[in-house]
């Protein structure tokens, strides 16, 4: 149910336009939120359709603070009077809607390919450096040699200052 569609873009001047203007006519500013409200629920769904049926005109009552009757005659006003939404008797939606969101999907797609082709190519680089290293043979294997022997003398010289210091006592 849930789609991760944290915005979507509208027109800043959609209060303008002729249906919005004759829905407010009608519902006042009131009808307006309904209408956005409605749009961002659309947004929401898979598919960017809700259904006409009695679970999905109650959930639409219930984000509108209304009843089922009121909210079943708003949106049916919306695709009859103010044609603001498309339906085909099962389901509706809003066809700006759906165009803006399918393109803003496409260019998601585009982008999570393109990431994925760039953590290939990051990650095969880093395979073939560690397959040079280890084809020299010496790289990993002398520094970690040289370092343990670095360690061992430094504790070797540590344990024979203690013994001195521990002679220089008695």
């Amino acid at each position: 149910m849930s789609k991760d569609a944290y915005f979507f873009s509208h027109d800043t001047n959609a209060r303008h336009d002729p249906k919005i203007s004759a829905l407010k006519s009608d519902y006042g500013i009131e009808g307006y939120g309904r209408y956005w409200i409605i749009v961002e629920m659309l947004a929401e769904q898979e598919n960017y359709e809700l259904t006409l049926n009695g679970w999905g005109v109650r959930a639409i009552a219930t984000e509108c603070y209304t009843n089922k009757e009121n909210i079943q005659k708003f949106i049916e006003d919306c695709i009859n009077e103010y044609e603001l939404f498309k339906s085909d008797d099962t389901h509706f939606w809003s066809k700006s809607l759906k165009k803006r969101m399918e393109y803003k999907d496409r260019l998601r797609e585009k982008k999570r390919k393109a990431g994925k082709k760039g953590a290939k190519a990051r990650w095969n680089k880093g395979k073939d450096k560690a397959e040079k290293k280890q084809s020299n043979g010496r790289a990993n294997g002398s520094a970690i040699a040289k370092n343990g022997k670095q360690n061992e003398t430094k504790q070797n010289k540590t344990k024979e200052n203690d013994i001195k210091e521990n002679e220089k006592k008695f």
